[in-house]
């Protein structure tokens, strides 16, 4: 992976991790968060986007961009909103 899709990945787990901590609190408090989330879902959905071009413009093994374009789609799959 090159040093720019590392990158993306690491935001994206950054992004994840912020949502999924918004959605605990609110869950414990009684808040509601859905604007808030689907403002990070949109990044998330942005990121996704941007390393999924990364992977078709990189020169990598078969095995290594299956694995990175899996991860990409989990990464957006967990930012998803309802």
């Amino acid at each position: 992976m090159s040093p720019r899709s590392r990158g993306i990945v690491q935001l994206m787990s950054e992004v994840a991790n912020k949502m999924w901590e918004q959605a605990a609190d609110a869950f414990g408090k009684r808040d509601r968060v859905g604007q808030r989330l689907a403002e990070e879902d949109e990044e998330m959905d942005i990121l996704h986007e941007s390393l999924t071009r990364e992977v078709e413009a990189e020169e990598m093994t078969v095995a290594i961009a299956a694995q990175v374009t899996l991860l990409a789609r989990f990464y957006e799959r967990l930012g998803d909103t309802p």
